[in-house]
């Protein structure tokens, strides 16, 4: 693990264990290893990760939830969420769809982002309530499908879930059914960099940026 900045970098190493020993060598390529380069920046919340063929962005959430969840004092009632960072897209198509019946939305607490309205309408009372985490389940049919507007508490929800949870929709469109859930699709961002250091300065900068924290 390293430090640049405030931006704090590293590797992940995912592999099988094969014998009972268990270790990793890193002097030999291990075909049953994946590796991720993370990069985490305190300030905003948020980590990076970069993306390949093998990236599970689903996966390095589990593993960083589950590692921080062993290390919290559960008798304080500490516990660690880690949310995916859904496209803008993906929120954008479930506003639009026309025909939608079934909507699922789980977000928790923000860490003081600056949100908008009625988004920060929700923050504000979760955080005043002392609730960590809020779901919401609600049906329509064919013909008569969810009325989703962005400026209601349930459009607030949606758009805090972007950041801040997760969102599965069911709806239709031209007549075909989909499923439209944020966890698989991830934000994919792209940096161009010269070197090392110009590149770990333009992930804050980035990361900084995409979180809406110019602090």
């Amino acid at each position: 693990m390293y430090e640049h900045d405030g931006l704090i970098y590293g590797s992940l190493i995912n592999y099988t264990k094969l014998n009972e020993e268990g270790w990793f060598n890193e002097e030999t390529e291990d075909p049953n290893s994946k590796e991720w380069e993370y990069f985490f920046l305190p300030q905003a919340h948020r980590l990076a990760i970069f993306e390949d063929a093998n990236t599970s962005s689903s996966q390095i959430a589990y593993f960083f939830e589950d590692a921080l969840n062993k290390v919290t004092d559960k008798n304080k009632g500490e516990n660690v969420k880690v949310n995916i960072v859904a496209t803008e897209d993906a929120i954008e198509k479930i506003f639009n769809a026309v025909q939608l019946t079934n909507l699922e939305i789980k977000v928790s607490y923000t860490n003081n982002d600056n949100n908008d309205e009625w988004e920060a309408i929700i923050d504000e009372q979760m955080k005043e309530s002392e609730v960590s985490v809020v779901s919401t389940k609600v049906s329509g049919t064919k013909k008569k499908p969810i009325k989703l507007k962005k400026k209601t508490f349930l459009g607030g929800m949606l758009k805090l879930s972007r950041e801040n949870g997760y969102a599965k929709a069911t709806a239709y469109f031209d007549g075909k059914r989909d499923v439209i859930n944020t966890k698989e699709h991830p934000l994919i961002d792209e940096v161009r960099y010269e070197n090392e250091d110009s590149l770990l300065d333009k992930i804050k900068s980035r990361i900084l940026s995409l979180s809406k924290r110019h602090e």
